[in-house]
């Protein structure tokens, strides 16, 4: 006896029944939802097989059907929830990067590939830890194990990249674990953000700082008084002495 391959089809009178091999075609290709006896459209699952007599000829049909319009709603709302997250996946003006719980790169955005000089296909050939510099390798992974374990939600670390040409850049992460579900398993998630220019403008200060070690900046014991004003002063409005201590 042959049967049909499970599709969805909407429910249907009995009298509309097609009595010929081309309902088993119907099921296959699939459509939108019937109308139901109540006048409501909804999406069910139909299981059918032919029976035929003696001659080969289908006689009648017979099947179940499962109402699927609960699940085809869940289904409708994770697909706009997927397409909302892909919007703000693509179009963040920081990089974005999801890795597995071994550091292996799963997806990025274009911020953060342009960030390491790398593709997509690329990373996924390698996990975080071949990018991070040696100098924060060992601190970066005992703040993943811990992310892991559950011993903290989340962590913000500040550490270097080697570039893809060999250059390095500064990032400041912000690094989370994502619960899992049904369909995924859990995964990391990373908001990275080059602060290379911080970094820099921060040594130039330092540097500032160093050859001139009496400046206020450099020294915040040093206070500058200013005295007030005396009969001399008077006539020089604005005129003040000051003083280093």
């Amino acid at each position: 006896m042959a049967g049909c391959d499970s599709s969805r089809r909407p429910a249907t009178n009995s009298g509309n029944i097609p009595g010929s091999f081309e309902f088993c075609k119907a099921v296959r290709s699939g459509g939108p939802p019937y109308r139901r006896f109540d006048g409501e459209f909804r999406w069910f699952l139909f299981h059918g097989s032919p029976l035929r007599d003696r001659s080969g000829k289908v006689a009648k049909w017979y099947g179940t059907n499962t109402d699927l319009e609960e699940r085809k709603r869940a289904e409708d709302a994770l697909r706009k929830s997927e397409e909302r997250w892909r919007s703000v996946f693509e179009n963040s003006a920081i990089g974005v990067v999801l890795t597995d719980l071994f550091g292996r790169f799963l997806a990025t955005n274009h911020v953060f590939q342009a960030m390491v000089g790398y593709t997509e296909e690329e990373l996924r050939a390698v996990n975080f830890l071949d990018l991070t510099h040696e100098d924060y390798r060992q601190a970066n992974w005992a703040l993943i194990t811990e992310l892991v374990e559950g011993k903290r939600r989340q962590f913000q670390i500040e550490k270097k990249y080697r570039r893809k040409e060999g250059s390095l850049v500064w990032v400041g992460n912000n690094v989370s674990l994502v619960p899992g579900t049904e369909r995924v398993p859990r995964f990391i998630m990373a908001l990275s953000e080059d602060i290379t220019e911080r970094k820099r403008a921060e040594d130039t200060l330092r540097a500032s700082e160093a050859s001139c070690p009496r400046c206020p900046t450099a020294n915040p014991d040093l206070v500058l008084e200013t005295r007030g004003l005396n009969r001399e002063d008077d006539s020089h409005p604005g005129r003040a002495r000051s003083q280093w201590h």
